[in-house]
């Protein structure tokens, strides 16, 4: 439901953005910097007619409609924030500092009532903190903390300095994964792991002296002493993997082409915003939404809203893939919660996703290589092997 504190985000995020910029962003007579912008155009356009107007004559539920409206906007946020991040490209570390505050802060609201810290929000009982614990920003700051640390072991710094900064990363992580253990988030957990694997071999290239007299003097004792939670996080994986497999996501996409076959117009333009269908991933029980971006899109849009949208997303994708030849610490970063809520997770839905899309846009512009400024991670490290 939308209440006050939902309309007051709004308000709020509109005035960081600007009245003027958020004009200005939609409007189709600036000149194209981003090869991803005309297909966002082409995709709020689309989106603004045909599935807007079906829900309504189709007489979809209006809060789902709205609902739907929103997360569309969110996923958009590169387009609306265009001006944004023009006139801001100085900013940007800034503005990923405080997306990382963010997501820690969300990791230690999750985590405290466990440790008696909070109680839970509002109520013993509520659930909301879960869906803190999923959110996609919390995965991309574990992967980018970590790309820091392993640059901070390959810079020359002192004894001291360099291991209090280590010490301090560590435990920014470890808050970070905390929060996935507990709620055993699998794909979260394995793309942390693949994408750190990938951040190890890259450094092993650039300094692999460091790495490994680091990995002897820290991670092997960290490893030690975490080891018997760490073999009871893997095995309570084992046990919920075994027992829900991949709760049916290829059920759910049976039953969501059940539902556009019934008739051309649905395969083609989809059910609407707010289109609802019985899920199989959730007991057969009625619901507006699916576990992939991708089959929410065709549910709700159609084939043609699927190409369009695919397009947008496609090209933002291919900034992403650039973005990996001078800063990939960054591009993993943002690859993993981007390829996780497109294909797996119903994350898509939250601001938060909208601000990944929006940092993997102003990464590609902001971290270009002409910009002589390096901007975080993975530029040649001082005192590079």
């Amino acid at each position: 439901t939308i209440g006050l504190s939902e309309i007051c985000v709004a308000a709020l995020l509109i005035f960081a953005i600007g009245p003027a910029n958020l004009w200005k962003s939609g409007s189709f007579f600036l000149p194209s910097y981003f090869s991803w912008e005309n297909a966002g155009k082409a995709a709020l356009c689309y989106s603004l007619t045909i599935p807007l107007l079906y829900a309504c004559l189709a007489g979809n539920n209006y809060g789902y409609i709205l609902r739907d409206g929103i997360a569309a906007l969110f996923l958009l946020l590169p387009l609306l924030g265009k001006s944004l991040m023009l006139n801001n490209k100085d900013r940007f570390q800034g503005i990923v500092i405080a997306i990382m505050a963010a997501a820690l802060f969300f990791a230690w609201r999750s985590l405290s009532p466990a440790y008696g810290f909070m109680p839970a929000w509002p109520l013993s009982e509520n659930t909301a903190l879960y869906y803190l614990s999923n959110a996609p920003t919390l995965l991309f700051s574990a992967l980018f903390l970590t790309s820091l640390l392993f640059w901070q072991i390959q810079s020359k710094q002192g004894l001291l300095s360099k291991t209090l900064k280590l010490a301090f990363l560590a435990l920014l992580i470890l808050l970070l994964l905390g929060v996935m253990a507990q709620t055993l988030q699998r794909a979260t957990l394995g793309l942390y792991g693949l994408g750190t694997g990938v951040l190890l071999l890259l450094s092993l290239r650039h300094a692999p002296g460091r790495i490994l007299v680091a990995g002897a003097i820290f991670a092997l004792p960290l490893l030690y002493y975490f080891g018997p939670d760490i073999t009871a996080v893997i095995q309570a994986l084992s046990q919920k993997t075994h027992d829900v497999g991949i709760n049916k996501r290829t059920e759910e996409i049976q039953a969501i082409w059940t539902v556009l076959s019934a008739h051309p117009f649905h395969s083609l333009f989809g059910t609407g915003w707010g289109g609802t269908f019985s899920s199989p991933a959730v007991g057969n029980l009625t619901v507006n939404f699916t576990h992939s971006l991708i089959t929410s899109i065709f549910l709700k849009t159609g084939l043609i809203g699927l190409i369009i949208w695919g397009l947008y997303l496609t090209l933002l994708f291919r900034a992403l893939i650039l973005l990996t030849a001078y800063q990939p610490g960054l591009s993993i970063a943002l690859c993993a919660p981007f390829l996780i809520n497109v294909f797996l997770y119903a994350s898509y839905k939250s601001f938060d996703f909208g601000l990944i899309l929006f940092l993997i846009a102003f990464a590609a512009f902001a971290c270009s290589p002409i910009e002589k400024k390096s901007i975080l991670m993975y530029s040649k490290p001082s005192g590079d092997q």
